[in-house]
Formats: structure tokens, C-alpha cells, sequence
């Protein structure tokens, strides 16, 4: 019987996974910092514009995302507009 010896590609493979190191703390960091980022990304769509209540209190219609509320807000329930 003659035993097989190990090709070049797979002892060369073998030297490379051995002289790796897995460092599970830095994995776990790395996932987490990933997964924070996600969820900040998937809430900025959510997350309303802040509003400035000095630039409000001067001219409201500035905003345009906010007229249509301010416009609710001040006109009477019966008025037509």
C-alpha cells in the first residue's frame, strides 16, 4: 500500500486556516456595530424632522412638510378652504 501524501493546494490551505486566528469577541463587535447601523438606517425614514419653534414661531410656512397640519390646526372644522 502507499500512502497518499497531501497535494501542494491542501497543505498550503492547512498552513493558512492554522495560522488564522478566530477572534470571537471582535466577530461579536463587529456584528453588533453592523446591526446598530441597520437599525439607525431604518429609522431615519421613520424619525420626523425636528422642528425649530424659533423658526416656527417666525414664519411656519417655511416648513412644507408641516403646512398641511398648521393649516388643519388654525382653519375651523365647518370652513372651506
Amino acid at each position: 500500500m502507499v500512502a497518499k501524501t497531501p497535494s501542494k493546494k491542501l497543505s498550503k490551505a492547512a498552513s493558512v486556516v492554522q495560522d488564522a486566528s478566530f477572534d470571537g469577541k471582535k466577530m461579536f463587535k463587529t456584528a453588533i456595530m453592523c446591526v446598530r447601523f441597520l437599525v439607525r438606517l431604518l429609522h431615519i425614514r421613520t424619525t420626523p424632522e425636528l422642528l425649530s419653534l424659533k423658526q416656527t414661531r417666525k414664519d411656519p410656512y417655511v416648513m412644507r412638510s408641516y403646512r398641511k397640519s398648521i393649516d388643519k390646526v388654525c382653519k375651523p372644522s365647518g370652513a372651506r378652504g
